[in-house]
């Protein structure tokens, strides 16, 4: 099974902090997959490798 989320964010920096330590803490077997929405394209290069 696979969990799609769709996370919108305006502060990518807290995300990047987060985000493994929460898909680590996940539980079940399945496949997680997470997209992120930023605000700015800025946001986007910065943060996220494109």
């Amino acid at each position: 099974m696979k969990i799609i989320i769709l996370w919108a964010t305006c502060r990518p920096d807290i995300f990047k902090s987060t985000h493994q330590h929460w898909i680590e803490n996940s539980s079940g077997f399945y496949e997680i997959e997470t997209h992120v929405a930023v605000d700015t394209q800025e946001q986007k290069e910065k943060n996220f490798r494109i």
